[in-house]
């Protein structure tokens, strides 16, 4: 009878599984083109103005006015495409809870609030497969150093691995936040510069350009380091888990629905990043961090089996 990690290992490369994984990517890309529409129209847009204040003396003159009124619809704008992501991203949190439960094979939380995916939904991404779409990277999504572990403690190992890259990702993502707000305002500093106005008006239109940059550094990392708290406290959870199972025991089930609840929950709240920020960080072609967390699995398991040999 095959083990728990190598039903893994092959279910998740099965077709339907694939279906699924192939949704959750695209309606995250959607979600996340939408964010990337709010982050230039409430930071980028207000620099482009501030920036062609310095310019043009005829707009100078109206930029006040011109960044109130703007201000006001961006606001309205921004607050119907939060609804419209919001949404999405739910879609896409209730997708991949699908694969994971296919894929490890446990209960479905009938009070969590996962929705239920239409068939249409599901058909066009099957389509979509059938009709050549390359799956190359959807395929073995959980480490394959899973394949010696006997029971459903292989379930913890592969939610520790959704935690893994979660955190890592958005540890380096912070990191360029962190450098795009610093680029971004030493060249508008730098620009001010060199045009030659009064102190009040080259303070008004460089504040003007900063204050939205700033404003959405602050936002981003305030709202990933959040994110990596739950992340940080959900990884103990799920280390002392396998702690107190063991290699060769079976992990309580209710333990197990319970984490993989926390990590719904976490899909479903946590912030995006932007998409082709995330496939860099993600990609699996330039594997270190698929690498290190292979390596980190493995030196796992050894670990607990030095612990069992001297018990």
């Amino acid at each position: 009878m095959a083990s728990n990690g190598k039903k893994i290992l092959e279910r998740q490369n099965q077709n339907e599984n694939l279906v699924l994984l192939l949704a959750q990517r695209e309606i995250y890309s959607s979600a996340k083109n939408i964010q990337v529409v709010s982050i230039i129209l409430v930071s980028v847009v207000p620099v482009v103005i501030a920036m062609w204040g310095y310019i043009s003396p005829e707009f100078s003159v109206k930029f006040p006015n011109i960044m109130t009124g703007y201000g006001i619809i961006a606001g309205i704008i921004e607050c119907l495409l939060i609804y419209f992501r919001d949404k999405k991203k739910e879609l896409a949190s209730s997708v991949q809870e699908s694969f994971d439960r296919n894929v490890f094979g446990i209960a479905k939380n009938e009070t969590l609030g996962v929705l239920d995916i239409a068939d249409n939904t599901l058909l066009k991404y099957k389509n979509k497969i059938d009709n050549g779409e390359n799956t190359d990277e959807l395929k073995n999504w959980y480490s394959k150093e899973i394949i010696e572990l006997k029971t459903n403690i292989a379930v913890l190992f592969c939610q520790r691995t959704n935690v893994y890259y979660d955190y890592s990702i958005r540890n380096n993502y912070i990191i360029i936040v962190i450098l795009f707000f610093i680029l971004i305002s030493s060249v508008i500093f730098l620009f001010g510069l060199l045009k030659d106005m009064k102190l009040s008006e080259f303070l008004l239109k460089l504040v003007s350009a900063i204050i939205p940059i700033l404003i959405f550094s602050f936002n981003e990392i305030k709202n990933q380091k959040e994110a990596i708290k739950n992340i940080q406290d959900l990884q103990k959870i799920i280390t002392s888990c396998i702690d107190e199972t063991g290699l060769n025991s079976h992990a309580n089930e209710t333990a197990i629905r319970q984490i993989q609840d926390r990590i719904y929950n976490n899909r479903k709240i946590n912030p995006l990043i932007p998409d082709f920020l995330y496939r860099l960080l993600r990609n699996k072609k330039n594997n270190n961090l698929e690498q290190a967390m292979n390596f980190s699995i493995s030196r796992k398991i050894q670990e607990m089996k030095e612990q069992e040999n001297t018990t």
